[in-house]
């Protein structure tokens, strides 16, 4: 089933979410916080970037003239090293990858993985630049009711709902907190963020002032999964502007850490700590059972973990990921390379046990992917695995009929 991108059009002017109340949301702070996680540990493939294309492909469609020449460039020209040249061009690119993350649907924003990775990668390489950083701003529009939640939220944390672009210059930030259009009668009101950086803050941000297309903006850009305290919230009846300031603060924070540290216990610190992950150097391990009473923690990851995988899209690009790691995993084996132009052009889901209990590839590669934890294979693999799971449940489901 192939999903319509179309929920992004530029004929209206949302003014969407940028925030939430970290202490309200901390179980969806915590479930997108772990998806991001295991998206940031998949590789970059072709097939990754043919799905990303494919989704601005189906939201140019709608488009104007000029937005979909702007698009057709990006398709044909576009390197993970000009990221920051396209996030920061006045284009379809940030608004269409800052819409896709509030959005909040994995399978739209699994499809944008390409370049979230390229933008997070970028931010990280660069963190180590901001030791200069003090203060910066952001002015925009935002509804009356967040506002007033924010307000409601004095002393307390919030996070984002995507990326956000900051200034040095509280001069241009101003200018970006216009009413647009002029014309709107919702509760739209202006205002100015103030966003105090301590020393030493180990957050996701960074100064891309000199990368950047448009240098006068002097922006500094935050990753969506940055965290701040709010410190004051005013309004002035002389500008009619709202003033809020922020402070940032990473997950070292004592208050952030006592928000979580509830969670963290009742899921056996499996998001915190993350060590069911297999990453690098690691042996490969051959058993086939997993001890709950020592490792119940490892086991309720790794179903998490399972559970997204199963909500995502079955497609042609699920299925060419599956045949691009099996081929990549065989490529100096004639005889696999043979069962997999095979199972290509003869597969079909309802054959999945069969397949599976056949001596071949798919049943080795799938069960040592999965014994050695290793995210990238299994994710990969996701659209043979997605067929196996649903028969095996319908086989279940049947046999508990009779």
């Amino acid at each position: 089933r192939d999903r319509q991108r179309v929920y992004i059009t530029f004929d209206s002017w949302p003014v969407e979410r940028t925030s939430y109340d970290l202490n309200k949301h901390t179980a969806k702070y915590l479930w997108y916080g772990y998806f991001y996680f295991i998206l940031s540990r998949l590789k970059n493939t072709n097939v990754a970037r043919e799905e990303m294309l494919a989704s601005i492909q189906a939201f140019h469609i709608k488009q104007t003239d000029i937005v979909k020449r702007t698009c057709m460039e990006f398709q044909q020209s576009y390197n993970s090293n000009d990221i920051i040249k396209w996030y920061t061009r006045e284009s379809f690119f940030y608004l269409l990858l800052n819409r896709t993350l509030r959005s909040e649907d994995i399978n739209h924003i699994f499809a944008m993985r390409y370049v979230i990775f390229d933008l997070e990668n970028y931010l990280r390489q660069h963190r180590h630049e901001n030791h200069s950083l003090k203060t910066v701003y952001r002015g925009q529009q935002l509804h009356l009711e967040e506002i007033q939640e924010i307000e409601a939220n004095i002393g307390g944390l919030i996070g984002l709902t995507a990326f956000w672009s900051t200034t040095h210059s509280e001069k241009t930030a101003f200018n970006f907190a216009e009413i647009w259009p002029r014309h709107r009668t919702d509760s739209v009101e202006r205002v100015m963020f103030s966003i105090n950086i301590p020393y030493g803050i180990q957050g996701l941000y960074s100064d891309i002032s000199q990368f950047s297309r448009i240098e006068y903006e002097l922006e500094v850009l935050f990753s969506f999964r940055s965290i701040f305290r709010v410190e004051r919230v005013k309004r002035t009846g002389t500008d009619r502007f709202w003033y809020i300031d922020l402070t940032v603060i990473d997950e070292n924070d004592e208050q952030f850490v006592s928000i979580m540290h509830p969670w963290y216990s009742s899921t056996k610190d499996i998001i915190r700590h993350r060590s069911f992950f297999t990453l690098q150097n690691v042996q490969i391990n051959e058993n086939f059972f997993r001890n709950l009473t020592l490792e119940n923690g490892s086991f309720l990851a790794f179903q998490l973990l399972v559970d997204m995988m199963l909500r995502l899209d079955q497609n042609e690009f699920a299925r060419n990921e599956l045949l691009q790691v099996c081929r990549d995993s065989y490529a100096d084996d004639p005889i696999e390379l043979k069962k997999i132009d095979k199972f290509e052009q003869t597969y079909d889901p309802r054959d999945a046990i069969k397949w599976y209990t056949t001596d071949c590839f798919l049943y080795r590669l799938i069960n040592r992917s999965l014994r050695t934890e290793s995210i990238d294979h299994i994710f990969k693999l996701r659209y043979f695995i997605h067929d196996l799971h649903n028969q095996l449940a319908q086989i279940q489901k049947e046999f508990l009929r009779l």
